[in-house]
């Protein structure tokens, strides 16, 4: 299994906003593309971290080639500050 996980570090005012976003829309969203069978999301107010898992690697290679410019600009609309994320790619 291979996973892209996204840690968000959120700034205390826009914790319950972030939490609601993610669950609300971001993360149903990115697996509807198909490039990921199940995502897991959690974290403390101020620190959060979401996995997406996929079977294969090309799955992630097609989620970073076809869809994260329309997501990261979407995730910007929302949070255009008080929001910092990093990225990691790993095999589990």
């Amino acid at each position: 299994m291979f996973c892209y996980e996204v840690k968000a570090v959120v700034e205390e005012e826009f914790s319950e906003e972030f939490e609601a976003y993610m669950l609300a829309k971001h993360i149903a969203e990115v697996l509807q593309t198909g490039c990921f069978s199940r995502a897991r999301f959690g974290g403390e107010k101020g620190e959060y971290r979401t996995a997406y898992m996929a079977t294969e690697m090309a799955g992630i290679d097609r989620y970073l080639e076809s869809f994260t410019a329309a997501m990261r600009d979407d995730f910007k609309l929302h949070f255009p500050e008080g929001v910092e994320l990093s990225r990691t790619i790993y095999e589990e």
